[in-house]
């Protein structure tokens, strides 16, 4: 059996798998580059839009930092109710508070052109 074993281990063209080896370094070295640059983008543009919001929350006003903790408070109120018996009744109330809210700061951030 060992005997069988050796005799393959020798037939093998080793030249050849090398070959291939340096082929499938290759492919994996230019999928990492093209995976690096990906991702290069995609931080770049995670960047321009935290900097594009983050400038428009600047100006936001005292009723925009209200709303926008009223909306915190519905959504946490509705994830509780979620798993609150007592609070069953009161999730429609809460989700719709949430939603309109989220609403309003969403337009208030992307689609509002005038800063008060």
């Amino acid at each position: 059996m060992k005997e069988e074993l050796l005799a393959r281990l020798q037939s093998i063209d080793q030249e050849r798998l090398k070959a291939r080896a340096a082929v499938l370094r290759d492919y994996a070295e230019d999928a990492a580059a093209a995976a690096r640059d990906y991702a290069g983008e995609a931080v770049g543009q995670a960047d321009r839009f935290i900097d594009y919001t983050m400038g428009r929350a600047r100006g936001f006003s005292v009723l925009d930092f209200a709303i926008f903790k009223v909306c915190l408070i519905c959504f946490g109120a509705w994830l509780a109710s979620l798993f609150s018996k007592a609070a069953q009744k009161l999730k429609p109330l809460f989700l719709i508070g949430f939603l309109a809210t989220w609403f309003y700061l969403i337009w208030r951030i992307f689609f509002c052109e005038t800063d008060d």
